[in-house]
């Protein structure tokens, strides 16, 4: 369980910063509005990371002595998810395990008081960050590899001093592995 002093908790998870003492959470320097018991059910959820919890942890938990079933946290986890924009079938932030309960699919970091919003965002090995890097990189190549073959080679419709033409040029264009969860990237 990641806590400490309530009044200077802050995390970052995955592109959101929650500040359980001020009670918000953001995303790029943009304030989400959350429902007061939506914001219990991150907390909890915040809490619990990396571990599943229960809908009877939770209800225990966020609702404590009211009489509340687990539709109560089915509604609740679709009203924060559509919230965080977060979907269900594609999750980014809460994922559902079938007949368990729920917990974030996001590494939860804690952010201490003297910790950058932007510190924390470049902290951490980043798959997305490499896969890019790497595309950068071979299309750099490519293209590099284009102006040369164009600066050195000759028209095809001109014919050498022997009486053929030159080979025309040609490139091969190879896949990149996808080294990211997604298959956008």
């Amino acid at each position: 369980m990641v806590r400490m002093d309530i009044a200077a908790e802050r995390y970052r998870i995955g592109d959101l910063v929650v500040d359980a003492g001020r009670r918000c959470v953001s995303r790029n320097g943009e304030n989400i509005r959350l429902p007061k018991l939506s914001f219990k059910l991150l907390l909890a959820l915040i809490y619990s990371a990396p571990n599943l919890q229960s809908n009877e942890a939770l209800l225990a938990t966020v609702w404590k002595r009211k009489i509340v079933g687990p539709e109560t946290v089915t509604q609740r986890i679709k009203l924060l998810r559509d919230a965080l924009g977060d979907d269900s079938h594609d999750p980014r932030y809460i994922e559902l395990v079938w007949g368990e309960g729920y917990r974030l699919c996001v590494e939860v970091i804690p952010l201490t008081a003297n910790t950058s919003i932007d510190e924390s965002m470049d902290s951490g090995f980043s798959l997305r960050r490499i896969s890019r890097t790497v595309f950068a990189t071979g299309l750099l190549a490519v293209m590099l590899l284009v102006s040369i073959l164009n600066l050195n080679h000759l028209p095809v419709d001109e014919i050498a001093e022997d009486g053929f033409a030159p080979p025309p040029t040609s490139i091969a264009v190879l896949p990149f592995l996808n080294m990211s969860d997604n298959a956008d990237d």
